[in-house]
């Protein structure tokens, strides 16, 4: 238990935000960063096509004020994570001091959309080829310390593009030459198990993560019952 309580601690959580001209969420925002230091905010109108302006800036204040973390975890704000159970997966997997690694959810052959009934349509200005090279799902991206300082430092001399997922863990990784680690079968994409987990009457281990673009109301029971779990089972209380 001991080990379990220095693993919860060692984890440090920010989220990543642009500007907003809402007065009310500006004033939201800075409540929340006076209160617990958690908000890492670019000088970028927070928007879909500014993606890749906050992917990168995560990758920025990482480097520079995380140099010597094993891990970095990033994650949409949409999804489930069980981050007590994927610390023990990540060194169970890959050790304590992983290089040139990044896990996630792999996309294979995925074409570049030219419909202009496609949310994800880009022109062949923007992107040439008909083919994106492999590349993550932002749900849940893992990455080495090296990595991270990689992709960033690469970014800075590539033009601008705007599907962020595609830009940093496709295109960039592909220029470092980083063979992905494809963690599709530990993502739950079917929301039909998060459910069947929560309906169920046994109290078994949580899926470690979630289904994508599940509403904050079936997050917070898959983290009610993920704490109960471990109160009963580990005999340990989550604060």
């Amino acid at each position: 238990m001991d080990n379990f309580r220095h693993n919860y601690n060692s984890i440090r959580l920010i989220f990543l935000v642009g500007q907003t001209n809402d007065l009310n969420l500006t004033s939201a925002i800075e409540n929340e960063n006076e209160h617990y230091g958690d908000i890492v905010q670019g000088n970028f109108v927070d928007s879909y096509r500014n993606m890749t302006y906050k992917h990168i800036m995560g990758l920025k204040w990482v480097s520079y004020f995380c140099p010597n973390v094993p891990y970095i975890f990033k994650a949409d704000d949409d999804i489930f994570v069980d981050l007590f159970q994927l610390i023990y997966y990540l060194k169970g997997s890959f050790g304590g001091s992983p290089h040139n690694l990044i896990a996630c959810y792999l996309n294979k052959g995925a074409w570049a959309k030219r419909s202009y009934r496609n949310k994800w349509r880009v022109s062949y200005k923007e992107y040439s080829n008909n083919y994106y090279p492999q590349y993550c799902s932002g749900w849940v991206i893992i990455m080495s310390r090296d990595v991270a300082a990689h992709l960033y430092s690469i970014s800075r001399n590539r033009t601008y593009f705007w599907i962020d997922d595609v830009f940093v863990s496709g295109i960039l990784a592909q220029d470092l030459n980083i063979d992905h680690k494809d963690m599709t079968d530990r993502i739950s994409v079917d929301i039909s198990h998060v459910n069947n987990w929560l309906e169920s009457d046994h109290l078994t281990l949580p899926p470690m993560f979630g289904s994508p673009n599940i509403d904050t109301e079936i997050i917070k029971k898959l983290w009610n019952k993920t704490v109960q779990y471990y109160h009963v089972k580990l005999n340990y209380t989550l604060e």
